[in-house]
């Protein structure tokens, strides 16, 4: 069963459930372990409003590929960034691998690549320390940080995301993933994705393939001073 209780951070885990917020915040199921290394993959929503798609992150032991915690719901750009931020610090400054594509996306990057500032307050004057960067699909050398999702990334995110299941790369310890991976489709248009229908998600589903691409193509590295920052 998942634990939430028994530990301290900064903020803790109660605080991740203000604002908007629907399904429950973060759950966790297992602790972070010293020397243990993570990756966070996030898709992240357009919009905080109850009509809204929903954000998920998910944090993956990185050597086993086990789910170890999700943080999930309807939240505001600047917080989404900030809870991130410290749940990636939390999980040993865990591979941290945003979605970048929509306007959302784009403000948590720049939260996190640059610092957290919000309505003239600093939050956290340092970038993240291990935000992933993506290497673009014929063009290696263009680098951005943040996954971006392409009709050509998307379709080998989802392969190999598949392709995990199918082995049991991955360890699954929140079955709505998995109810969400049933739903998953070709549409009429020929798009992947959930049935554009009332009470379908996608976004665990494109969480969980991003952090498998973001531990496949960056091996998350320990930089310098990075210690001070873990555990808190």
């Amino acid at each position: 069963e998942p634990v939430t209780r028994g530990y301290s951070v900064r903020h803790h885990p109660a605080a991740l459930n203000r604002g908007r917020s629907a399904a429950g915040g973060l759950r966790i199921y297992k602790l972070p372990e010293p020397g243990r290394q993570y990756v966070i993959g996030s898709d992240i929503a357009r919009g905080a409003t109850e009509h809204s798609d929903l954000s998920d992150a998910v944090v993956l032991d990185y050597e086993t590929c086990e789910e170890v915690a999700e943080l999930h719901g309807r939240y505001e750009p600047d917080l989404w960034a900030v809870y991130l931020y410290e749940l990636g610090l939390f999980y040993n400054a865990a591979l941290l691998a945003p979605e970048a594509n929509n306007d959302m996306g784009g403000v948590v990057l720049a939260h996190l690549a640059n610092g957290i500032m919000i309505r003239g307050e600093t939050v956290y004057p340092r970038p993240y320390p291990n935000l992933y960067a993506f290497r673009f699909i014929g063009n290696p050398k263009r680098r951005a940080w943040g996954w971006h999702t392409s009709e050509a990334s998307k379709i080998l995110m989802i392969n190999e995301l598949g392709n995990y299941l199918q082995t049991r790369g991955i360890a699954v310890n929140f079955p709505e993933f998995l109810g969400e991976c049933r739903m998953y489709q070709i549409r009429t248009d020929g798009s992947l994705g959930a049935p554009v229908a009332a009470g379908c998600h996608d976004d665990r589903v494109i969480s969980r393939a991003i952090a498998l691409q973001a531990r496949k193509q960056a091996a998350p590295q320990r930089k310098p001073g990075l210690d001070a920052l873990v555990g808190w």
